[in-house]
C-alpha cells in the first residue's frame, strides 16, 4: 500500500466514526418521538461537530501528505 492509500484509508476512518458516533449518540438522546423528527435535529444539532471533524481531518492528511 502506497502513501496515497494508507492517509485515505485513515481519513476515512476517520470521518466514519466521527459521523456514526456523534449522530448515533445525539439520535439516541434525542427527546422527539418520531424517527424522522430524531434525524433533522441530529442533523441540526451535530451537523457543525461532523463538518469540523472533517475539515480538522483533511487538514491533518494534507501536512501528512508532505511528510
Amino acid at each position: 500500500m502506497g502513501v496515497n492509500e494508507s492517509l485515505a484509508l485513515v481519513m476515512l476512518v476517520g470521518f466514519a466514526v466521527d459521523y456514526v458516533l456523534h449522530l448515533g449518540t445525539d439520535f439516541m438522546h434525542s427527546p422527539a418521538v418520531t424517527r424522522e423528527d430524531k434525524m433533522r435535529q441530529s442533523y441540526r444539532e451535530m451537523g457543525v461537530s461532523i463538518l469540523s471533524g472533517s475539515i480538522t481531518t483533511i487538514g491533518c492528511g494534507v501536512w501528512l501528505l508532505f511528510a
